[in-house]
């Protein structure tokens, strides 16, 4: 059954509804019974509404086609352009999807480092507090007066003054002498 073609099996179903045998004419084997060519009439009729129909269906699935009037030839070169304008579209949303993506991950990324750096400027805003407090609580301990920066040495890194030499003193003013622009100040005792 499976190698006998549709329109045979048509033909049977007609013949045996008319009651002829499912053989031809012994004389005209290729002969038709008004049966028969009535059959295949039908089934040409019904092939050629159903191909309509479904070239009708693929006209207005063609957006710049609604409505008029084209052959065959022309809907069906012009639905193989559309499904190639949409294979593009797909390639370029597909492509626009992937630059998305990545565009998220950059933004999760960028995200991720203004909150380290977020956690970080509270954690210099906190030392900073803890500095103003401790400078605070000096300044109260020590009210004489200082600058608030000054903090009084530890006993223990107390120096000894410096030696002061009395003996050495600025050079006299030039009352009113040009010197030589050549001429230095000289210290001390005499030409060395």
């Amino acid at each position: 059954m499976a190698d006998t073609h549709h329109h045979s099996l048509q033909h049977r179903q007609v013949n045996q509804v008319a009651g002829e045998s499912d053989s031809p004419d012994p004389t005209s084997p290729y002969s038709r019974t008004p049966a028969l060519r009535a059959s295949h009439k039908m089934a040409e009729r019904k092939r050629r509404t159903e191909m309509k129909y479904l070239f009708d269906g693929l006209r207005a699935q063609i957006p710049a086609n609604h409505g008029s009037k084209s052959s065959k030839w022309e809907i069906l070169s012009k639905a193989s352009e559309y499904i190639k304008n949409l294979e593009d579209t797909c390639k370029e949303n597909s492509q626009a999807q992937r630059q998305l993506t990545q565009v998220v991950q950059d933004l999760d990324a960028i995200k991720r480092e203004n909150d380290s750096l977020r956690a970080e400027n509270q954690r210099l805003f906190q030392e900073m507090n803890a500095y103003r407090e401790t400078r605070q609580a000096n300044m109260v301990q020590h009210p004489q007066g200082m600058p608030h920066h000054y903090a009084p040495p530890h006993p223990t890194h107390a120096s000894a003054p410096l030696p002061v030499d009395l003996n050495r003193s600025l050079p006299p003013l030039n009352n009113g002498v040009h010197a030589s622009s050549m001429q230095g100040v000289q210290y001390g005792d005499g030409p060395h």
